[in-house]
């Protein structure tokens, strides 16, 4: 189910990269934990959000090598990863 909402969010039509999405999706549910200190359970629509919006960064940024930071997290991510770790208790 979540891989294929983020299949649809990110725009990925090809099942060739499965495997890399899925795996992608268990880094962006270990953030959202370590960040937030709760466990996904997509119960929430914004833990949904969270996981696309991650994933999609994972995706788009996978190729980008540097010394320098410059796969900083968008604010749209780290706004929603703030509304999960105060609003839900």
């Amino acid at each position: 189910m979540i891989l294929d909402l983020v299949k649809q969010y990110s725009r990925v039509d090809f099942k060739e990269d499965d495997l890399l999405l899925s795996s992608l999706i268990s880094q962006a549910e270990e953030y959202i934990k370590n960040a937030t200190g709760h466990e996904v359970t997509y119960e929430r629509e914004l833990e949904k959000l969270a996981v696309c919006l991650l994933v999609n960064h994972y995706y788009d940024e996978r190729g980008i090598v540097s010394h320098q930071q410059v796969n900083k997290l968008p604010h749209s991510i780290e706004s929603v990863l703030q509304q999960l770790e105060f609003c839900y208790e």
